[in-house]
């Protein structure tokens, strides 16, 4: 059974609509119909049923039953071309920029490293990364937040805590510390997900910082004053005590860890499987390994 037959039967199942699944696919509207139609004959009985002068399809029972049947197919058929040598030369990253450094750009690095021959690493918010991937534009992104977007999977990689840090010369050990015993007049608040904004006004009753910045290369240039403080995921924290010499804080009512989601296209061209495959691959493994809690 022809691979381009079971994708596009799964996608107008998920769309119900032959446009719309002609759009995901970037193929013509007819073309879609001719492989439904040779589905149909390959497999004996009809799969949907179609309204005169619509692009709506309604499943038959017949189609219902084979939907996870070709789930199982289109799964299967997936592993197989991942394992094979991909065609493709180049990986297209999008990430967000709190991901970017150093986790977009490791990964990146371990890539290049395993002899990949050309990486584009761009930087877009949430939800242009899910416009990206749906409309094949970028191969995989990081992001921190699930949105249900068609023709997008969203896989949750690895949570983050969050620190409370402050500028320090001579840093002790990780201090533990309240909300209650922090001034909001001395915060550099930054925006990490909604979540987070959230846990932030309750634990403040609402109350707006004063300093609020949008990337952290401007958080070291407050910090320098050691009365102004911060709360920074900690992958980011790796990148700034680089800089500038911290003191490290757990919060005793700590605000939800941040998740990382990345994203990929359902229905991916297959010479970028491989590709992607590796991608998630080493992310993984160097979110086990960057142990993020454990290592701080």
């Amino acid at each position: 059974m022809d691979y381009a037959l079971i994708e596009t039967f799964i996608v107008v199942c998920e769309v119900r609509n032959l446009t719309k699944a002609a759009n995901l696919l970037y193929k013509t509207q007819p073309t879609i119909s001719n492989r439904i139609v040779m589905l149909e004959k390959f497999l004996g009985f009809s799969l949907f049923t179609r309204h005169k002068g619509k692009q709506e399809v309604e499943l038959t029972p017949k189609g219902e039953n084979f939907l996870p049947i070709a789930k199982q197919l289109f799964i299967l058929y997936r592993e197989i071309e991942a394992e094979n040598s991909t065609t493709a030369n180049t990986l297209t990253v999008s990430t967000t920029s709190s991901y970017k450094i150093p986790i977009a750009t490791d990964i990146c690095k371990l890539l290049l490293k395993n002899g990949q021959d050309k990486i584009i690493l761009y930087t877009y918010q949430t939800t242009e990364s899910y416009n990206l991937i749906a409309n094949k534009k970028v191969d995989v992104a990081l992001v921190s937040r699930r949105e249900n977007v068609q023709g997008v999977n969203c896989e949750t990689m690895f949570g983050e805590k969050y620190f409370v840090v402050k500028y320090n010369k001579k840093p002790a050990k990780i201090k533990r510390i309240s909300t209650k015993h922090l001034d909001i007049h001395k915060e550099i608040f930054q925006h990490w997900d909604n979540d987070f904004d959230l846990w932030h006004r309750h634990c403040f009753n609402n109350e707006q910082p004063i300093i609020q910045i949008d990337s952290c290369n401007a958080l070291k240039e407050f910090l320098y004053d050691t009365d102004y403080w911060t709360i920074i995921q900690s992958s980011s924290l790796f990148s700034l005590q680089k800089e500038i010499s911290l003191q490290l804080y757990e919060l005793t009512d700590p605000p939800p860890e941040r998740k990382c989601y990345l994203l990929t296209n359902t229905f991916a061209d297959k010479s970028n499987l491989y590709l992607v495959k590796k991608f998630k691959e080493l992310l993984k493994m160097y979110a086990v390994e960057n142990a993020y809690c454990e290592k701080i």
